[in-house]
């Protein structure tokens, strides 16, 4: 028996796919718990229409992201940071990456949550860091950032 499933379902299949199981497990256990519904023609052409729609909505969002990427790409960021001396390069504490996230959102119209940037080590030192962002759908950003001394204390 063809159905086409609703909703995951476990070691069988994902939501909108068509599948051919067991009459007996279709009636008994799928279609009761709102888990599948029969494969009819016209059953079949409403699923492929929403997934027709889904990808077109994942192609505008993927779109989004990759000109938003590519504004991120340009930015070159400076954070000042406190230091232990006015001759130490060590900072007084590390850069976090909520403090890299608050210093892009203040740059632009950016919404980037701080779990969103990979470091690849702590930042402790005053120079330049490359950091990544994920942007999601497989979208990746590397931004640089600039640590200096922070004019106004030390």
């Amino acid at each position: 028996m063809k159905i086409i499933l609703l909703k995951d379902v476990e070691h069988l299949g994902n939501a909108g796919e068509i599948k051919r199981v067991a009459s007996g497990f279709a009636r008994n256990f799928l279609i009761p718990r709102d888990l599948a519904i029969l494969a009819t023609g016209k059953e079949i052409k409403k699923v492929q229409a929403k997934i027709e729609i889904e990808m077109k909505k994942k192609e505008k969002q993927l779109k989004n992201i990759k000109e938003i990427a590519e504004k991120l790409e340009k930015l070159k960021i400076e954070m000042p940071a406190k230091t232990a001396s006015l001759k130490s390069k060590k900072l007084f504490g590390s850069v976090t990456n909520k403090k890299i996230a608050d210093a892009i959102n203040s740059q632009g119209d950016y919404k980037i949550d701080k779990h969103n940037i990979e470091i690849k080590e702590p930042i402790k030192e005053l120079g330049k860091y490359e950091v990544e962002v994920k942007m999601g759908e497989g979208v990746k950003v590397t931004i640089n950032i600039n640590v200096i001394r922070d004019k106004k204390k030390v």
